[in-house]
């Protein structure tokens, strides 16, 4: 389930138009039944893991486009992100005790909240015969599995992992329309995660 709504003013800074843009985003995944089974002929004979998650996360963020000269403007955002992580093993014993026999990963139940702030800047130059270039520098996040973000300490191998991630990215392209009836872009990027797990039910 997920809602997203914005909007948008114009203004004066120093004089030059400026676009302003605030919004809220909510999304909410409600995952009743996520397991690790063996099977066979199709049929259940064995679970490693079985869960239900519940992931929500909430997003406020703001977006300032001002053009400073006919060929220069630039875009200058901020978002904040916070996720709320609820994980409810559903192999834990009728009275709430783990098994770790039975249960290796730890009887993972457990609830983390977490938040994270997220700038953004991107600069334009042109247009110059139909051709501009831009370049935009920004961070933002890589949201781990909630599994292994809520991994109790009940077993000994078990291990919390960090529930959101910093990522930073750079661009730097051209856009032109010189031949006619066509678009063109050209850019490069970089993309740097601070980490990114996959979660391994039976490791």
């Amino acid at each position: 389930y997920g809602f997203k709504g914005s909007k948008t003013w114009y203004t004066q800074l120093f004089g030059r138009d400026a676009t302003n843009l605030i919004g809220v985003q909510t999304r909410f995944d409600d995952i009743k039944d996520v397991g690790l089974y063996h099977t066979f002929e199709r049929q259940i004979v064995g679970t490693d893991q079985h869960a239900s998650v519940n992931e929500s996360n909430g997003a406020l963020y703001f977006e300032n486009t001002t053009r400073w000269t006919s060929v220069f403007r630039s875009v200058l955002g901020l978002r904040e992100d916070i996720f709320d992580f609820d994980v409810t093993d559903l192999m834990r014993n009728p009275d709430g005790s783990c098994d770790i026999a039975s249960d290796p990963l730890g009887c993972n139940t457990g609830r983390k909240r977490a938040s994270i702030i997220s700038p953004k800047l991107g600069l334009t130059f042109g247009p110059w015969d139909k051709t501009l270039l831009f370049v935009t520098v920004a961070e933002g996040y890589h949201s781990n599995d909630a599994r292994g973000v809520t991994r109790s300490g009940e077993s000994p191998d078990a291990q919390a992992a960090t529930p959101l991630t910093r990522a930073k990215s750079a661009e730097i392209g051209v856009a032109t329309d010189v031949l006619p009836r066509w678009h063109s872009t050209l850019d490069v990027f970089l993309l740097k995660l601070q980490s990114e797990l996959v979660f391994a039910g039976d490791a």
